[in-house]
């Protein structure tokens, strides 16, 4: 390529990390490789080499001198993205300031949030932890007596995860009405061993019913507001201040959205149909959420993710432009466990995307994974994600009129 670029490689352990003009690419060696000096070649000329020895650094601290996670994520970009989320959010703030009635309504909504919604939400779950540890305690204790090596290895990784959480239970990310995903994977692989099988499934039955519990509670709120919302985009259209009215209303449409299903995920499924910011408490989903009524054509909503997602005619959801990324699922690989592997290897015919892997489609996603996935970004923006429906889908490229739904069309 014509012009300057800068390169990036080093190499920490048994992986080798590569940045081309500030794109990371992570190379995992699959056996011994050979030691010795350095090289660099080709038909352009090199200057201002700088060479650092990590030496004596432990992977992890190496990894975030370089910008990337053990998994290979761009942390500068993943950094830049939320700096300009907190600047959406802090707009959106301003601009719901500018309308006094709706500013105490939203002030209300958040403290109401934080009281009724989300403690309570963290303190059963905290309890359940708690619970499970001492399950996880005394099952370690039997599969010793029992000499179940792989026993006592599985529960101790999984008290270390339990732990992990921290005493205060799952936090919300400054979103009360996003909750933390359960910490335990969603299904157990042939791998899990039968007595975490049987404190996995006591655990998820228990997280459910908080759940449950916490999206009661949401709705009490919610519900009320709603109709306070109505009522005020009619007093403001009385009093001529016909743009305050036409933002409550958006508010209102958003956080109507958020509850009811607003944005449609698309997971190429091998063929199939298929941490979160830290905010002030001020500037939580419902002041974002505006940006997802107000989302065209020309100007997407654009996800913490970069994703694209843009309005359906006919339907009141969203959907993403483009299929999900390597690097979209690669962010929902690092941040849950059990996530099947099967993605990881994007060759097809036996050949893997000759340049900027990371954008093509990921692939080998089952239609259950693909679910699990957009639950996991459902929770991570505030919104309701899931896989589009088959009506959605015709509407999408254009024939859903001229199909007939007599028979449904929404599975």
């Amino acid at each position: 390529m014509i012009g300057e670029h800068i390169v990036e490689f080093c190499v920490v352990g048994d992986r080798a990390i590569c940045r081309f003009d500030d794109l990371p690419k992570v190379i995992q060696f699959s056996g011994d490789y050979a030691t010795g000096a350095v090289s660099l070649g080709g038909s352009e000329d090199i200057r201002d080499i700088e060479v650092i020895n990590l030496d004596g650094l432990s992977e992890a601290e190496a990894l975030r001198i370089l910008g990337v996670d053990e998994k290979g994520n761009d942390l500068r970009a993943l950094a830049a993205k939320q700096e300009q989320q907190k600047a959406e959010q802090a707009k959106a703030v301003d601009a719901m300031a500018a309308i006094p009635e709706l500013k105490a309504l939203h002030e209300q909504f958040v403290k109401l949030q934080a009281e009724r919604v989300t403690a309570p939400f963290v303190a059963e779950v905290a309890k359940l932890n708690a619970g499970y540890l001492g399950g996880i305690d005394r099952e370690i204790a039997n599969e010793k007596k029992a000499g179940h090596l792989d026993g006592v290895i599985a529960l101790e990784a999984e008290k270390k995860l339990i732990q992990g959480i921290g005493a205060s239970g799952p936090q919300s990310s400054g979103r009360p009405e996003a909750p933390a995903p359960c910490p335990i994977p969603a299904e157990d692989d042939e791998k899990t061993v039968e007595a975490l099988k049987k404190l996995r499934g006591i655990y998820r039955d228990a997280y459910a019913k908080i759940e449950a519990a916490r999206a009661a509670n949401l709705k009490g709120l919610t519900d009320p507001l709603i109709v306070r919302l109505k009522q005020l985009v009619a007093d403001l259209t009385r009093q001529d201040r016909v743009a305050d009215a036409k933002s409550v209303r958006e508010y209102r449409e958003a956080l109507e959205a958020g509850n009811a299903g607003g944005l449609a995920g698309n997971v190429n499924a091998g063929g199939q149909n298929a941490p979160s910011t830290e905010a002030d408490e001020s500037a939580s989903a419902p002041a974002r959420v505006p940006a997802l009524v107000a989302a065209t054509k020309d100007k997407p909503f654009i996800n913490s993710l970069g994703m694209k997602f843009v309005p359906v005619p006919d339907t009141d959801i969203l959907m993403c432009i483009h299929e999900t990324r390597y690097k979209d699922y690669a962010a929902y690989d690092a941040d849950v466990r059990g996530v099947q592997d099967s993605w990881k290897d994007q060759a097809e015919t036996g050949f893997p995307p000759a340049e900027r892997s990371e954008d093509h489609p990921v692939t080998k996603v089952t239609w259950d994974e693909a679910k699990k996935f957009c639950e996991w970004l459902g929770g991570k923006e505030g919104v309701t994600v899931r896989l589009p429906t088959d009506r959605e889908w015709s509407y999408a490229v254009g024939i859903g009129r001229d199909e007939d739904w007599k028979d449904g069309g929404d599975a």
